[in-house]
């Protein structure tokens, strides 16, 4: 895996094959002139190639794109500290990614729940949902969504219609001990044409 001026690569199969397609929005936000500091990891221990990358607001690479090999998922993180270089090491067996700085700091990015003592923000998007059926009217009359907090997490869980970026808000939950959930039923009353779909938001 690599990663390239206008996205991230794999060989599969003795094929070079572009696999940053599902991000493509995000990756053409990215610094090109940046794009050379970019710099990445393989976490074998969970799958995921990290690649930290800089969004032109800085020299520094503020982001974190992060492909899971094993499940194709994509992941996109920011931490409140930039990451020029990553690397790892191990210790007791277990596989330690480092993120660090040109000012010599280190950071953990694997093994803890926080940030640096801050809290950490991050979102779970799901597919659209279009019935199987993307070219036919349909009608989306409710949506039903569990989401259940683990340790001390809150959770903030939405929809959207129509391929639309903007999320509607339904329902938030604290999480202490994991006992408490939030249950969505969303109801759209209009008829959904077209290649429209109903996205939802479960974590």
């Amino acid at each position: 895996i690599w990663a390239g001026y206008d996205g991230i690569y794999m060989l599969m199969q003795n094929q070079v094959t572009k696999i940053s397609l599902p991000l493509q929005d995000f990756w053409d936000t990215l610094s090109k002139t940046e794009i050379e500091e970019a710099h990445a990891v393989d976490c074998r221990e969970h799958g995921e190639y990290m690649l930290a990358v800089s969004d032109g607001s800085g020299t520094e690479n503020n982001y974190v794109i992060v492909y899971n090999y094993r499940k194709g998922h994509w992941y996109i993180r920011k931490y409140a500290h930039r990451m020029d270089v990553l690397g790892k090491y191990y210790r007791s067996g277990r596989e330690v990614i480092l993120g660090g700085d040109s000012s010599g700091n280190l950071y953990e990015l694997n093994l803890n729940d926080n940030d640096n003592g801050a809290a950490i923000n991050a979102y779970a998007l799901t597919k659209w949902h279009d019935g199987g059926l993307p070219d036919q009217d349909k009608d989306f009359r409710k949506l039903y969504v569990w989401a259940s907090p683990l340790q001390n997490y809150d959770i903030e869980v939405g929809w959207s219609l129509d391929y639309a970026e903007d999320t509607v808000e339904a329902s938030v939950v604290a999480g202490t001990d994991g006992n408490d959930y939030v249950c969505l039923t969303a109801h759209e009353p209009s008829v959904v044409a077209g290649d429209d779909a109903v996205d939802y938001y479960c974590v």
